[in-house]
C-alpha cells in the first residue's frame, strides 16, 4: 500500500505515521485506531475548522489486497 500525506489550506506541523508502506494491517472494528496524527493551524478559525472537516473523509493508506 501507499501513504498520503493531507493537502490542508493551514499550516502541518507535525505529521506522525503510525504505519509504513507495506505494513501488514489486519481488519479491524476498532474507532479508536489510526494510520497517523497531524497537527495544524492557521491564524483563521474557519480555515482550521474547514479543515479539520476535510479529514473527517481523508482516507491516508492506499490498501492492496494479498
Amino acid at each position: 500500500g501507499t501513504l498520503t500525506p493531507p493537502v490542508l489550506r493551514s499550516e502541518m506541523q507535525i505529521v506522525e505515521w503510525k504505519v509504513a508502506p507495506g505494513d501488514f494491517i489486519e481488519r479491524t472494528t476498532c474507532g479508536h485506531e489510526r494510520s497517523g496524527s497531524v497537527c495544524f493551524s492557521d491564524n483563521s478559525f474557519s480555515v482550521v475548522y474547514q479543515d479539520a472537516n476535510y479529514l473527517l473523509s481523508f482516507d491516508p493508506v492506499t490498501l492492496r489486497a494479498l
